[in-house]
């Protein structure tokens, strides 16, 4: 992904000396910050994304920079690429380099945004991780509250295979459910990554090493730990290579009409990596909104 996105943004970039006479290598930041926020305040995508190929470019030295400075995650390039993007994309919304209060230049905005989004991705990593030490448990474990004082968790799983078969198919119909109501609500896009989203794997496995000194024979251990975060690069790539049959598909399984989910199933195969990434972004945002109360639940 990141050498797709660096190529990509090297094609644009072009494009935007040709067709506007700005050298993203030479030209001061506030040129292609200013751009961006313009194009986005006018609506014009293919602007939008002739200036953030610019903005990409400029910035690439920070996709070496922060995996260096983050080599304990274990993250390959194509994460840290999506850290750029991210941090460019939150720069240029709250633009401080235009409030004359905040006396800083476009290139020291993106700069800090950039350092401010991989430690928000440190924390969030760190929730996790914690997340799940405090809920592992051996299956050994005795549960508590049983007439059998021996019985353990792993005596359980058989008779909760049915009930576990219970939940995954009310998960389903939830899922299928949530997505009809963004198909309601006529944001068809949202529907398609929401049902991709619900019925893909899209996370991103992470593996953390901890060592420690046994306290009885003094020999140092390790223990691993695995935790799980969502990858937008997994999603953007199944945007991008839906099944010939994917029309199909969606419309045996949805109220929908057929000739508007053909439309916009077109349009998201026809979308280069920049608008897919817009749409994902777009979705994710309005989906934290919708269903922030359930996740708070």
């Amino acid at each position: 992904m990141a050498n797709e996105l660096f190529v990509q943004s090297r094609t644009y970039a072009q494009l935007l000396k040709q067709n506007k006479g700005i050298d993203y290598s030479t030209c001061n930041v506030d040129t292609l910050a200013d751009g961006y926020c313009d194009a986005t305040d006018a609506g014009d995508e293919y602007e939008r994304t002739l200036f953030i190929s610019g903005l990409v470019l400029r910035f690439w030295f920070a996709v070496k920079k922060m995996q260096e400075k983050s080599p304990n995650l274990g993250y390959d390039q194509d994460e840290f690429a999506d850290w750029l993007y991210e941090a460019l994309e939150y720069a240029c919304k709250y633009r401080a380099w235009r409030d004359p209060d905040k006396k800083v230049n476009a290139q020291q905005a993106i700069n800090q945004c950039i350092e401010t989004i991989r430690l928000q991705h440190y924390y969030q990593l760190n929730l996790q991780k914690h997340k799940t030490n405090f809920s592992t448990i051996s299956l050994d474990t005795p549960v508590a509250g049983t007439d059998e004082e021996s019985l353990t968790l792993f005596d359980q799983t058989e008779d909760e295979q049915a009930e576990q078969d219970m939940k995954e198919t009310k998960g389903a119909l939830t899922a299928r459910a949530i997505v009809q109501a963004f198909i309601d609500k006529k944001d068809l896009v949202g529907a398609v990554i929401s049902d991709l989203i619900a019925f893909n794997d899209f996370n991103k496995e992470i593996k953390t090493t901890n060592k420690f000194i046994d306290d009885e024979t003094g020999e140092e251990c390790k223990t691993t730990n695995y935790s799980y975060e969502f990858w937008p690069f997994k999603a953007v790539q199944a945007m991008k290579e839906l099944p010939n049959d994917y029309a199909e598909y969606f419309i045996e399984n949805y109220n929908v009409k057929p000739e508007a989910i053909i439309a916009v199933i077109e349009a998201i195969r026809r979308a280069n990596s920049a608008k897919l990434y817009k749409y994902l972004r777009d979705f994710l945002s309005k989906a934290k909104t919708t269903f922030k109360y359930q996740e708070a639940c």
